[in-house]
């Protein structure tokens, strides 16, 4: 049976479910919650806090992502290991490469990041959305726009192959939720059994198969969804007709399978907010004609900003007051912002009051100071010994080679122009520059400047030497190799014990992360054969597509977040930026 639980903002939908799953957890009785990705975590604190440790074993909390693997773990554990973000960039890459003079739209900048990334969030969106290219190219030749049939067509042709060379080498996860809904079916998983789905404003067409697949074995499948009716009664132009259109194919489907559908709860918001004024922006911001309310509004402070540097410092101060005035703390705060830029400026204008924060994103691997190290190797490697990247190199500290001698270094090279060959070759330039005359101390200040030179260039040396003419698996150990007989490893834990305990931890956390972006890249480019420079432009994109996440480090943090992924409760302050 069908069960909708339906009803606004903090009108209590999670928590009506929740008590249904502890009145079942508590019978014994087995129970799946699926959430997703994003409040997993939390929502799994709250079952435990609800039922202790023991009686919450008997609830299995999943992502529709989550759900998949698992099932497919047990049923099929010889499948290829499904594809990363990181490994998806390469094999786009490389299929364009391979297609390039098929391609005459998307030829011509075949090896751009951004043309990389858009074709893959095509086909991405064609498979979550049950279209088939074909239908893509019917449709556009409907619209009888030759640049759009010609665009379908070669985005059939890429998929195709993309497809191809992805499945030699690993499951593709564009599919898992299909196989799983295929093995459910098979398998009668969820015959009998209750399942709840919670925190959803939507659901994609594969995600309806698999609900397809559930409603005909599941007892009870409830769902919660923010709307405060079963029909739209803005007539597709409120906030809440998305869910609504969720709502009526959700009912369509089970009425399609014969599975009753039982009333809808609807919940009520009323008096669930302290703030009457936040209230009414709740169930008004939205809407076309809006009530007005005109009583005290204080709990809603509106501000604008010359810039984003004075918003982002406005948050910040404000919150510092908050806490000091008011008696807050600082985990009961929470910053949503929209866009890269806040996600770099918001953290500085907090530190900058001394503030702490647990960001709730995600930052790219090719900041951590290992891999600057890595890509100015393969930099050299690739187009040469330009002085810019040799510094870049040398001042990363992970060589072995200490600050005073680096800045010796810098400083005669800066003073004679020194760049590229001339890095290879022995230098005979007085090192206090044109003019002087040698004497016994400019000679032997001469040798260590050459004895340096030649520490940071011979292993860069050895490397190029081993990605030439060498396949990508070669140019991989290669790198490997160059890492190791540098000692990177042990000078990066040199460099990470100066470091307050957040950095270092990330620090110690990225060679982990280079490794396994090593054993990634050999895995899915393989033995093919491969240039310096084509190596140096596949691991760029591979480490740009690679992240780390960060952990809370504090009981007492501000909370910041992209809103597209974001996910939060039983805040008490809200700032939103951006």
């Amino acid at each position: 049976m069908l069960r909708l639980i339906l009803g606004r903002s903090s009108s209590g939908k999670s928590t009506y479910v929740r008590n249904i799953i502890a009145e079942k957890a508590e019978k014994g009785e087995e129970i799946i919650l699926v959430v997703p990705e994003q409040f997993s975590f939390e929502s799994e604190r709250i079952i435990i806090e609800m039922l202790g440790a023991k009686k919450a074993a008997e609830v299995s909390i999943l992502s529709f992502t989550s759900l998949s693997k698992k099932i497919l773990d047990e049923y099929m554990p010889d499948r290829k290991p499904p594809v990363t973000n990181a490994a998806k960039d390469v094999l786009m890459s490389l299929t364009l490469e391979a297609l390039s003079e098929k391609l005459s739209v998307f030829g011509k900048c075949a090896k751009s990041r951004v043309t990389v990334s858009e074709i893959l969030h095509i086909t991405d969106e064609l498979i979550q959305y049950d279209v088939s290219p074909a239908q893509l190219i019917n449709a556009a030749e409907k619209s009888g726009n030759r640049i759009l049939i010609q665009k379908s067509k070669e985005i059939e042709l890429i998929s195709s192959l993309y497809s191809a060379m992805l499945e030699e080498r690993f499951s593709d996860d564009r599919y898992m939720i299909n196989a799983a809904t295929e093995t459910i079916r098979d398998k009668k998983l969820f015959k009998g059994k209750t399942v709840v789905f919670d925190e959803f404003s939507g659901f994609t067409a594969q995600q309806m198969l698999l609900l397809d697949v559930l409603f005909t074995q599941a007892e009870n499948v409830y769902i919660t969804m923010c709307a405060d009716s079963v029909k739209d009664l803005s007539m597709g132009t409120g906030a809440l007709s998305y869910p609504a259109e969720n709502i009526r194919k959700l009912i369509q489907l089970a009425k399609m399978r014969s599975v009753s559908v039982a009333e809808p709860v609807i919940l009520s918001n009323d008096g669930r907010y302290d703030s009457p004024a936040i209230a009414i922006l709740e169930k008004g911001i939205y809407e076309p004609n809006p009530d007005i309310y005109e009583n005290d509004a204080s709990e809603i402070t509106l501000a604008t900003a010359k810039n984003i540097y004075d918003e982002c410092d406005f948050a910040a101060m404000t919150a510092k007051k908050l806490v000091r005035e008011k008696g807050y703390r600082y985990r009961d705060i929470v910053i949503v912002s929209r866009g890269n830029d806040y996600a770099r400026h918001l953290p500085f204008a907090l530190k900058k009051y001394d503030i702490p924060v647990f960001e709730d994103t995600r930052h790219s691997l090719e900041t951590e100071i290992i891999v600057i190290y890595t890509l100015s190797a393969l930099t050299i490697a690739a187009e040469g010994f330009s002085t810019d990247t040799m510094l870049r190199y040398l001042k990363t500290y992970l060589t072995g080679i200490s600050e005073d001698d680096i800045m010796l270094l810098e400083n005669y090279v800066l003073m004679w122009h020194i760049d590229y060959s001339a890095w290879l070759n022995d230098w005979t330039g007085h090192p206090d520059g044109m003019g002087n005359e040698f004497d016994s101390d400019a000679t032997e200040r001469l040798s260590l400047i050459n004895e340096i030179r030649r520490r940071a260039v011979m292993p860069l040396i050895t490397l190029k030497k081993n990605m030439t003419d060498a396949d990508a698996l070669s140019c991989t150990k290669a790198v490997f190799e160059f890492l190791k007989n540098t000692k990177a490893d042990e000078n990066l834990l040199t460099f990470a014990l100066g470091l307050d305990n957040d950095n270092a931890y990330s620090c110690e956390r990225s060679w982990d992360e280079l490794m396994n972006v090593l054993s990634l890249f050999a895995e899915t480019v393989g033995e093919r054969n491969i240039t310096p420079v084509r190596y140096l432009e596949l691991f760029s994109i591979m480490v740009a597509s690679s992240d780390m996440g960060d952990i809370p480090s504090g009981l007492d943090e501000i909370t910041i977040g992209d809103a597209d992924r974001i996910r939060v409760a039983d805040k008490k302050v809200l700032f939103i930026v951006g």
